[in-house]
């Protein structure tokens, strides 16, 4: 762990290792804001945020996603987006959008199905702030 100072401001550095192999820097800035950088990963499994590039500034919520992709690959046994069928510069464009890949129809019509589309669903919210927290999804899951 690093620490670096300026008149202006005060980060702390360090690597951070994730479940999904994203490998990032961390930087906690004096306002509480974090900027987490170097995108390494699977686009089928990376967040709108990572993907998009238009801020810079993302949180531990970007591994939520990813699980959220993990659960549909569990469900579906497909790739997230290996249903829907795009070509890798959709792929980008679609991620980028956070659009999320589609749920086949036997798992919206069955009830036992249902907590976990409803997690899914969750985890890839658009909005980085509804998305829940690890310690939410493991309560859940107890």
């Amino acid at each position: 762990r690093a620490s670096a100072s300026s008149p202006n401001l005060e980060a702390q550095v360090n690597f951070e290792g994730s479940p999904m192999g994203l490998g990032r820097r961390k930087t906690i800035l004096s306002n509480s804001r974090e900027r987490l950088s170097l995108n390494v990963g699977t686009l089928q499994f990376m967040a709108p945020e990572m993907a998009s590039h238009e801020d810079t500034f993302y949180n531990e919520k970007v591994d939520i996603w990813s699980y959220g992709m993990i659960i549909y690959e569990l469900m579906t046994l497909e790739l997230p987006y290996g249903l829907d069928r795009y070509g890798p510069f959709e792929l980008y464009d679609v991620v980028k959008s956070g659009t999320r890949p589609k749920i086949p129809r036997g798992y919206l019509d069955t009830s036992r199905w249902t907590p976990i589309v409803e997690l899914f669903l969750e985890c890839t919210q658009l909005d980085v702030k509804k998305r829940p927290s690890a310690a939410e999804i493991v309560r859940r899951l107890s």
